[in-house]
């Protein structure tokens, strides 16, 4: 946890826009075809890039932008076993009733390359050779504009749950428990390297019944929102066992979409039990 006594520090959220090169190799990528040596290199100038904005912006916490990520969930794709064909797709009850806004939502040009997997087999973390890159691109580009303070997002289980339909496990506790163990691998790997885990944790708002739609809305009816979202908070618990809370910040994101939002969660539902059951020493909102 970062702190200072003579000022405020500033931070974000961790995403920021692909540089125009990287984001349409993503969309190629996405597409099918696969990444090769020059992605990499346009990948880590990118990560450089993107620190040196974030310095002379002013901001003190930095990440590197998820440059190296297709997106901020759908990355996960590469990164565990047991995923392939598609995914039942999830939607937002405030846009529901303005479809035109939804269509440009989903029909633009990010919405039509989202891309997310269905999950089909045993979920395993496979995913070490994108995070130590990921890593070393960071860890060069803070050296080279000499900032100290700085952090990783990753996804939480939860969020893979959200986004990612259960087709093998058959049981939402199980699914996301299996989750929870191989993203361990990640959380650990980002600690180990110095940086400050962020954790993506944008199921807790939107899983709210009023609020998203999605594979397993009725595990939430039954199960009571609260209840589900305190499950979700033990899947991060699980994760994160070996990890103190002074390097965990939990991001929670009520999904940053053009919507009316005025179907989202109301701040209560969400913080009280967060409080009552996270680790992590900083909380982060969007």
């Amino acid at each position: 946890m970062y702190t200072s006594h003579n000022r405020i520090l500033t931070s974000h959220i961790g995403s920021l826009p692909r540089p125009a090169d990287v984001l349409a190799r993503i969309y190629q990528h996405q597409e099918g075809i696969p990444f090769d040596k020059s992605y990499w290199n346009l990948v880590k100038e990118g990560v450089d890039e993107m620190v040196g904005l974030q310095k002379s912006a002013g901001i003190d916490i930095v990440s590197d932008g998820e440059v190296g990520k297709v997106g901020f969930n759908n990355y996960i794709s590469e990164r565990v076993t047991g995923l392939g064909g598609e995914t039942v797709m999830w939607s937002f009850k405030d846009l529901e009733i303005v479809p035109e806004v939804q269509d440009r939502q989903y029909q633009s040009e990010g919405g039509k390359h989202i891309n997310m997997p269905a999950c089909v087999g045993e979920i395993n973390y496979m995913g070490q050779n994108f995070i130590a890159r990921d890593l070393a691109n960071f860890r060069q580009a803070l050296d080279t504009h000499q900032v100290e303070k700085s952090f990783v997002p990753s996804i939480t289980p939860g969020s893979v749950a959200f986004c990612v339909v259960d087709r093998h496990y058959g049981n939402y506790e199980d699914y996301i428990m299996a989750l929870a163990v191989a993203l361990k691998e990640e959380y650990e790997a980002i600690v180990e390297a110095g940086f400050m885990l962020q954790l993506d944790a944008t199921d807790l708002p939107i899983c709210h019944p009023n609020h998203g739609n999605f594979w397993a809305s009725k595990v939430v009816e039954e199960m009571g929102y609260t209840k589900f979202i305190e499950l979700n908070l033990e899947a991060i618990n699980v994760a994160v066992e070996n990890i103190p809370g002074e390097k965990l910040r939990l991001h929670l994101c009520w999904a940053n979409y053009e919507g009316p939002h005025h179907f989202d969660a109301p701040l209560s539902e969400v913080l009280n039990p967060v409080l009552k059951n996270t680790t992590a020493k900083t909380i982060a909102f969007e």
